[in-house]
């Protein structure tokens, strides 16, 4: 993953890395994007994200520090005075629904304090038992996702995006913290699936790298997607 592939379109504000699921790409992409510090309170749905972590270290992959936090308002709270200090982007991960919920009023003051932390959280898998990696796998699954998880937050975000079966999780962060960093500075939100971050890369992720954050007062351009 470390290795660096080559630009799309000879671009070289975009890479291309490797990854064997996922989850890899996910956590490469955070740290690839200037993200240092991801604040985590563990869930079952997000437990990837800790596997995904400890698997970068071992083998000397791009990653955020994980600190777990023992509640959610604290987390986000976290991320929020990480951002303030370093003028970098944080992170939040929790879990889905009573998890998302629990951010409380960080949520506005991190929309109004325009600081540059990107929130997630997991949401319950909706395969079906036994159909891929990452389906349902406990009665509980069957119940505790909202309609649309990602209204909890939207009034207080620049941005949200649900992480479906189809999309590239580098491009997808990449593209994310690139709103978040943009001026006016900002929340992004991004609930996840549990099922998509335990499934096998099929082609490299594509990540953006932090030094090229677009200019205040507008976006970079998004870069075309290769071919196939």
């Amino acid at each position: 993953m470390a290795n660096k592939l080559g630009a799309p379109s000879g671009d070289v504000r975009w890479g291309e890395y490797g990854a064997d699921e996922y989850a890899d790409a996910l956590v490469a992409a955070l740290k690839l994007g200037g993200v240092d510090h991801l604040f985590f309170v563990s869930g079952t749905d997000i437990i990837f994200l800790q596997e995904a972590v400890a698997k970068a270290q071992a083998r000397g992959w791009p990653s955020p520090k994980l600190l777990t936090v023992t509640h959610e308002g604290v987390a986000l709270n976290a991320a929020l005075g990480s951002a303030m200090v370093s003028g970098r982007p944080a992170a939040t991960a929790v879990h889905v629904d009573v998890g998302t919920l629990n951010y409380g009023t960080a949520l506005h003051t991190a929309w109004r304090g325009g600081y540059p932390v990107m929130i997630m959280a997991g949401t319950g898998p909706r395969a079906f038992p036994g159909s891929m990696r990452g389906a349902r796998n406990s009665a509980i699954q069957w119940v505790q996702e909202p309609r649309d998880q990602g209204e909890i937050v939207r009034q207080y975000t620049k941005l949200d995006h649900r992480l479906e079966h189809q999309d590239n999780p580098g491009l997808i962060v990449s593209r994310l913290l690139q709103v978040t960093m943009s001026e006016p500075r900002g929340r992004s939100t991004w609930p996840f699936p549990a099922r998509r971050p335990c499934s096998r890369c099929r082609a490299h992720p594509i990540s953006r790298p932090a030094t090229n954050w677009a200019s205040p007062g507008r976006l970079g351009p998004i870069p075309p997607m290769p071919a196939g």
